[in-house]
């Protein structure tokens, strides 16, 4: 079973299967030393990712305090990111009292309400009074005001601005019920039916609490294919663009989409690594294995793995493909049930040698 894909602000297929893997000894030195060729920003993820290996977290601590505060601010303006990255940064901006991400953090429309709380319960007077400025998020979430007050650092300054707010909100809440009061009383007087009043207004809410959630928006069939189809070429660009150190480590770590890419690789490194993947899966095998245009040294090395040799349908494959070579492929064949037997002898695109050893098995048994 594949593993759950992190959500990362970047697109590096390699990043993303780091994110999503179980991460041994040497991948892990190796982006220590930054001997893998990532951003600033893509260190920043990758390195808050390792803060759970507790026998390392010092060292990762000192590596992240090396990347430039632009990198950080730069990652937090992101529509969408790795929430644990998001949290690692807002609680050093807390105790840094870095006030340029903190402000970001508070207008960043798409991160939870826990991030403001966290803001509310330790900020220093200067993220308080950022938070307070923000009147729309406070409107939208009083319970915030509460939070600020039981502050320690709250001054008089702040104390007087809840309070300012607290009487807006009060004032809003009263607007608001007169209005719930007139949509009920208007449409008796003119004698106008309900389903004209309804429209913008709720429409409105209901929009609002979609990107309140994140939810994108649900795409028409032809513009989704587009998009799929721009995606899928972005992520062979980022693969073309790999150096073949890359490409190898992807093959080891990645995911099912990785690994059937980088398995048709013009570089027998690469291509083989897939082969030697310990994520390798049964299906992506025979995949592999039905695959005709593939190197032979692909379907040579997966002939001779004997952790596969057990799946029929795998050894099936391997002796309809002509790449598997003749010893091997007369071993599978022998294997066989009657009907593939038969379907061997018939296939004009197997090898000729083993064509022949199949008629010959069924003559035999008959």
């Amino acid at each position: 079973m594949e593993a759950t894909v992190v959500r990362s602000v970047s697109e590096n297929p390699l990043l993303r299967a780091i994110l999503s893997s179980q991460l041994d000894a040497d991948l892990v030195k190796l982006i220590m030393t930054r001997s893998v060729p990532f951003t600033e920003i893509e260190y920043l993820e990758v390195y808050v990712y390792l803060l759970r290996i507790r026998k390392i977290k010092d060292r990762v601590v000192e590596r992240l305090k090396e990347i430039p505060d632009q990198f950080k601010t730069r990652y937090l303006q992101h529509r969408t990111l790795n929430l644990r990255t998001a949290y690692y940064l807002l609680m050093e901006s807390i105790i840094q009292n870095k006030l340029e991400n903190l402000s970001v953090i508070i207008n960043h429309k798409h991160l939870p309400h826990i991030f403001l709380e966290k803001i509310a319960q330790l900020g220093s007077a200067e993220a308080l009074e950022l938070l307070l400025e923000n009147q729309q998020t406070i409107i939208k979430h009083p319970g915030l005001l509460g939070i600020i007050r039981a502050n320690p650092r709250t001054s008089s300054f702040i104390e007087s601005t809840i309070k300012e707010l607290e009487e807006l909100i009060q004032m809003q809440q009263k607007d608001s019920a007169i209005q719930g009061l007139k949509k009920k009383i208007i449409p008796r007087i003119q004698d106008i039916s309900s389903e004209d009043l309804v429209g913008e207004e709720e429409e409105f809410e209901i929009l609002d609490f979609e990107e309140d959630e994140g939810e994108e928006e649900e795409l028409p069939p032809g513009e989704k294919e587009e998009r799929e189809k721009e995606e899928e070429k972005r992520y062979q660009k980022q693969i073309s663009n790999m150096s073949v150190p890359e490409k190898v480590l992807l093959a080891r770590i990645g995911n099912s989409r990785d690994r059937l890419n980088l398995v048709r690789d013009a570089n027998k490194l690469v291509s083989k690594s897939v082969v030697e993947s310990p994520k390798l899966n049964e299906a992506e095998v025979c995949q592999i294995a039905n695959n005709r245009s593939l190197d032979k040294d692909v379907i040579c090395a997966l002939a001779r793995n004997k952790k596969w040799q057990a799946s029929y349908k795998i050894v099936s494959a391997l002796a309809l493909n002509p790449k598997t070579p003749v010893n091997e492929a007369m071993g599978f064949t022998r294997r066989l049930t009657n009907r593939d037997l038969r379907l061997i002898s018939k296939d004009r695109n197997t090898n000729p040698v083993i064509r022949n050893f199949a008629r010959q098995l069924l003559d035999t048994k008959q």
